[in-house]
Formats: structure tokens, sequence, C-alpha cells
């Protein structure tokens, strides 16, 4: 075995990997789909256009979680680059008795969707190559996607040390920061990205999820209608501008937006964009159209509960039941439009 580098061998234990996919439970969305390199692939009274000056993200510390691999610090002669300070559990140390492209195993277990030996792989690439942008994001999108928070962070923050001109760890920081319920370092890490690249879409979209968790209706629309100016074949920017509309009570607005991802007969609608537009149609008083709208949710997801509780409730209304002395109205039972949205 070779050990002029003065490696030393890592015990693995009990490694675990879960991976699941998470519904979206709100009617707007907040990715690109899906992520590809390159792609833009989710507040208290702020401006439109976020501040650029330095933030230090070293001072963020995430909840510890249970360890699911250990990743140590690179040992070196001094000869070789080595991690910066602060990302050195990043880089998982390792002894290799023959030349083994760690990138290229990683790439074929991503394939296969074994998180965890990618997550193992990737780590002993970073060991071997700290400069490498490509290896420290996508350890950022396999940690994540292994559920492992914290470390997607930490790659994240590697990888836009590593190159500063990419907008692309800065997004997937502000996605992360949102799921979370944190909208002051959305908002920061947004602005980042938008220091690095001022045409990034996506950074359009998450300042507007920032407005509407605010429910900051108008403003939300102006970063939405932003983020499709720019990238206007993404169907979930322009979900996400149409259910600002819904929100501000904009039918016809709505309508206008939530129609063209509809009219889209090369790719599958999601059930939650035409149970928008559905509700849109209501909103205008179309109730033929959105009940087309609703089935045809439906149809995309037979097992979609919104869908089905909003056509349920207008093929009743439908019926134009009379109302009798002594009983209510049809009017006095229609759900309050704020919790069918």
């Amino acid at each position: 075995m070779n050990c002029s580098r003065n490696r030393s061998l890592l015990k693995l234990v009990g490694l675990v990997a879960v991976w699941t996919w998470a519904p979206i439970a709100c009617e707007w969305s907040g990715s690109a789909e899906p992520e590809k390199k390159g792609e833009a692939i989710q507040f208290r009274s702020f401006a439109s256009s976020p501040p650029s000056s330095h933030f230090d993200e070293s001072r963020i510390v995430p909840p510890a979680l249970p360890a699911v691999v250990t990743f140590g610090q690179r040992e070196s002669d001094g000869s070789e680059t080595t991690i910066p300070e602060g990302f050195e559990e990043l880089a998982l140390v390792h002894v290799d008795e023959e030349l083994v492209d760690h990138i290229e195993k990683a790439q074929g277990s991503i394939e296969s969707g074994d998180w965890a030996t990618a997550m193992i792989e990737l780590g002993k690439a970073l060991y071997d190559q700290p400069n490498n942008y490509q290896v420290a994001y996508d350890l950022g999108r396999v940690a994540l996607r292994s559920e492992r928070i914290e470390l997607a962070e930490k790659a994240y923050l590697l990888s836009a040390r590593i190159d500063p001109s990419s907008a692309d760890p800065w997004l997937q920081l502000a996605r992360i920061s949102l799921k979370r319920g944190d909208l002051k370092l959305t908002t920061k890490r947004a602005g980042h990205a938008q220091a690095v690249d001022e045409q990034s879409a996506g950074a359009f979209n998450l300042l507007g999820r920032v407005w509407l968790s605010r429910s900051h209706w108008d403003r939300a629309i102006v970063e939405f209608a932003k983020a499709v100016a720019l990238s206007p074949d993404n169907r979930y920017y322009r979900n996400n501008l149409g259910f600002a509309h819904l929100m501000k009570k904009n039918a016809e607005q709505a309508v206008v937006e939530l129609e063209k991802i509809s009219q889209d007969a090369d790719r599958k609608i999601p059930a939650f964009m035409l149970n928008n537009l559905g509700l849109a149609y209501e909103l205008s008083g179309r109730l033929q159209d959105a009940m087309a709208a609703f089935a045809q949710a439906l149809e995309s997801n037979p097992r979609y509960t919104n869908a089905r509780i909003n056509l349920d409730r207008l093929v009743l209304l439908a019926k134009h039941v009379p109302a009798e002395v002594g009983e209510e109205t049809w009017d006095d039972q229609i759900v309050p439009e704020s919790d069918r949205l």
C-alpha cells in the first residue's frame, strides 16, 4: 500500500441514506424542473433588488444531525492544495491502492439512485481534487437528497467559494433556507445570486416566494413577472405568477398566465397547476371551464384531494337547488375563497 502521502484509512460504519421526494403541499411551486447544471434548478421591507454586500455565511450553524458518513480533514505534505479551513469535514480521507476515478463512480451511483455510495465517492473525489467546483456542487446535491441538510449547505458554500462566478450554489442555498422558513437569510442568499447574475430568473422567483410568505401579493407579482420575462417557458415560475394574481383576486390576469401553462401539449401538466387554473376560472365566473380544469387535474393525478373537493363543490352548485323558507341557501354553504386557495 502506498503511504507516501501519509493518508490514513477511514472506517465507515453503518452507512444509511434516506431519499424521499416530498410533494408540494401548497399551490405555488419552488424550483425549476428538473435541476440542470447552469439552470437557475427553491423580509421585512425589502427593495426590488436585494443587497449585494457580503454576508458572512460562516456564522451559520445548522442544527446537528446524526452522522451518516464521517468526513475527515485531508492530511497534506505541503505540496498539495488542501480543503479550505471550515470545510475539512467534506473531504473523505482515503488511500487507493490503484488509480480510481471516484467522480465516474459517483456519477454511476447518482444515475442508479444510490445516494449513500454517491456521497462517499464524491467525498473521496473532493479529497483528491479540493478545487473541483462540480464535485463540491454535486456533493451538495447528493447530500440534500440524502437529507444531510447541514452537509449540503457546506458543500454549496464551498462550491460558491471555488467558483465565485456561479449563481447556482446561492440559489440552492436560498431554497434550503426558504424551506427552513428563514426568510431573511433567503433574501440575502438570493441577493448573492443576483450579485453574480443580474439576469437570474431563479433569484427573482425565490424573492417572489419570500413576498408570498409575507402575504405581499403586489411585490410577489413584480418578482414573479421578472422571473417569467427571463424564463418564459418555465411553467413553475408562471404558475407562481398566476397564483400571486389569484391571491390578489386578479381573476383575469390569473387566467391569462395559467392558461398558457395548460396550452403546453408536449408535457404532462401537474395537477396543482390545473387546479389553480380551475380556481382562476371560478373567480372570473367561468364555472363550466372551472369544472373542466378540476376534472383535468384529477386525470393528471386521481389522488389530488384539492381538485376533487373543488369539482364536487361546483357540481353541487350547478344543480341550482332552490332555497326554501327556513332553509339556508347554497350561497351560505360555500367555503370562503381564502380557504379554497
